[in-house]
C-alpha cells in the first residue's frame, strides 16, 4: 500500500510540475503530422480532383500553360510543420511533356479536420530527354482519330458527357459524341479533326474542332474549339 501511495505522489508531482511549466511557457507546438496521415489525405484529395480528367490540372506561370499532372510519389523527408499548417513535397509527371515536376502541397486545418490547401509548382525536377527521330514522327489519320476517340472517352468516363466551354454564349456545354469527321487536316505538327456532338441539355448539334499536336513522338490535345452550332 505504501508503495502504491509513493507512485501516486510521484505521478501527481510530475503532473503538477508539467502544469506549472505549461502555464509559464505555454502549451508548446502541436504534435507533428505523421507521413501516413498526410499521404492518405493527399490520396483522397487527388482521387476526387482527378476522377473526371484523370490528371491534376495546375497552371504553371513559367510556361503560361496548364500542366496535366499525375502523382509519382510524396517525399517522406520533406514533410514539415507543427500544425495547424503543414507542407510536403511531391513528384508529379507532366502527362504532356513527360517532365517530372517538383510540387509543393500545403495541408491545413479546416472545419472538417485536415485538408489539402494550396498546391504550387516549384519547378521542373527532371526533363524528359528528346529523341530527334520521335520528334519528326508523322501520324496517320487513323492514329489521330483513335487518339481523339480515346481522349473523348477518357473525359466522358465519369460524367457521361464531354464538357466544352462555349465562349460565344458563355456556357459550359455537356456533349454526347455522334461521330468523328472523315478527314484529318494536317499542318506540320498539328492535326485537326471536326467532331460531331449533340448538346445533352438543348439537343443542339455541335461541331467541335479538336486540334492534336505531335510532340516527341506522342500526340497531345492542344485546343478544343466549337466551330458550329445548329438547332435540333
Amino acid at each position: 500500500m505504501k508503495k502504491k501511495c509513493f507512485i501516486s505522489r510521484a505521478v501527481n508531482g510530475q503532473a503538477a510540475i508539467l502544469a506549472l511549466v505549461t502555464m509559464i511557457l505555454g502549451a508548446g507546438p502541436a504534435f507533428a503530422l505523421e507521413f501516413n496521415d498526410a499521404e492518405a489525405n493527399v490520396s483522397a484529395y487527388l482521387q476526387e480532383k482527378t476522377k473526371f480528367s484523370g490528371s491534376l490540372d495546375i497552371y504553371d506561370g513559367d510556361i503560361d500553360k496548364v500542366r496535366n499532372l499525375k502523382l509519382i510519389n510524396l517525399r517522406r523527408d520533406s514533410l514539415s510543420g507543427e500544425g495547424p499548417d503543414y507542407e510536403i513535397g511531391a513528384d508529379f509527371r507532366d502527362l504532356s511533356s513527360g517532365d517530372v515536376m517538383d510540387v509543393l502541397i500545403r495541408l491545413v486545418e479546416g472545419a472538417g479536420g485536415l485538408e489539402v490547401g494550396e498546391i504550387t509548382i516549384e519547378g521542373v525536377k527532371y526533363k524528359k530527354k528528346k529523341d530527334p527521330e520521335l520528334a519528326a514522327k508523322k501520324f496517320s489519320d487513323k492514329e489521330v482519330k483513335d487518339y481523339i476517340k480515346e481522349h473523348i472517352a477518357k473525359r466522358s468516363k465519369f460524367g457521361g458527357t464531354y464538357g466544352v466551354f462555349d465562349k460565344d454564349n458563355e456556357v459550359y456545354r455537356q456533349l454526347n459524341l455522334v461521330g468523328l469527321g472523315d478527314d484529318v487536316r494536317n499542318f506540320g505538327i498539328l492535326y485537326i479533326n471536326t467532331v460531331e456532338f449533340v448538346d445533352d441539355k438543348t439537343g443542339e448539334k455541335v461541331s467541335v474542332d479538336i486540334t492534336v499536336q505531335s510532340k516527341d513522338g506522342e500526340l497531345d490535345v492542344k485546343t478544343v474549339r466549337i466551330k458550329k452550332i445548329r438547332k435540333p
